[in-house]
């Protein structure tokens, strides 16, 4: 409740907030969490691909279908939950679980995230964050959101100091 003016609008929000409380738990009990691989390059392209797709697929039904974040997001990740595993049988599971972290940031406000371009490229921090980060909290609730909000976050952030920049040049 603190946090939700400063955080509204952000794609992924609530599983950051998750994962945080997840994450506080394990350490207070004294529990491990899991560890995973990095997966290997022919498996990340298609990780940061799907993200993507689905990042931007959300988005659209989001913003410019007018049909919310919540039905957004839940459309592309039932579609890549039953599609991507029949397609993929080897890596479709994986792929599935990164199309849910790419529909989180397409959870994103045109306030946050302007238009699909920029949707495209915090699709493309959340694929490589889930990538890089597969050793990161496993096991944790909420930790695909947490990717997500990440890369909202880091996109967000970068536009915030381009236009600071930009007016401070023109000053």
């Amino acid at each position: 409740m603190l946090a939700k003016e400063t955080m509204n609008g952000f794609g992924g929000k609530l599983g950051a907030m998750a994962a945080a409380g997840c994450t506080i738990a394990t350490l207070v009990t004294g529990n491990k969490m899991l560890a995973a691989s990095v997966p290997d390059w022919p498996t990340g392209k298609y990780i940061v691909l799907v993200t993507v797709i689905a990042a931007e697929t959300s988005y659209v039904v989001n913003t410019r279908l007018k049909h919310g974040a919540v039905m957004g997001s839940g459309i592309v990740s039932v579609a890549g939950g039953l599609i991507l595993p029949a397609l993929f049988p080897e890596i479709g599971g994986t792929l599935a679980v990164a199309c849910a972290c790419g529909s989180y940031a397409g959870m994103s406000t045109r306030a946050r995230i302007p238009n699909e371009w920029v949707m495209a490229l915090a699709g493309a921090i959340a694929g490589l964050m889930f990538v890089w980060g597969a050793p990161c909290i496993g096991g944790i609730g909420g930790r695909l959101g947490t990717i997500a909000f990440g890369s909202v976050i880091a996109i967000w952030s970068s536009i915030r100091i381009c236009e600071r920049f930009v007016a401070k040049q023109e000053n």
